[in-house]
């Protein structure tokens, strides 16, 4: 999978953080595709956990404790997923403890 040229352009409306950034080059990247402008890799990650479609999955998750999310079984899981949908986002970019820590932080209006 070739990347595209990604630059530290912008921080997370979300938290704060430096996000890498650029054009997307795959129209069919699922769930994650680059943007020059959006949540970071991390926040993006928890916005898809908190989606509707995910209530099962959040619900339980949030009975086992965010902590599960440092489980490498799951992690696993969640790679598969990325790597079938050919998400733009990679495991490397995802923080798991910033997804933890910053679970309860509000998401901005545009990404609700």
């Amino acid at each position: 999978m070739t990347l595209p040229e990604l630059e530290i352009k912008t921080q997370c409306p979300r938290c704060g953080r430096l996000c890498l950034s650029g054009k997307s080059d795959n129209p069919e990247a699922r769930p994650f595709r680059r943007a020059e402008e959006g949540l970071c890799g991390d926040c993006a990650v928890t916005h898809f956990l908190m989606c509707p479609e995910m209530e099962p999955m959040k619900n339980n998750l949030l009975n086992a404790g965010l902590d599960a999310l440092k489980n490498l079984n799951i992690q696993e899981v969640f790679e598969s997923m990325l790597l079938a949908g050919k998400s733009e986002l990679t495991m490397e970019e995802i923080n798991w403890e910033n997804v933890i820590n910053n679970w309860d932080l509000p998401f901005p209006r545009k990404y609700k």
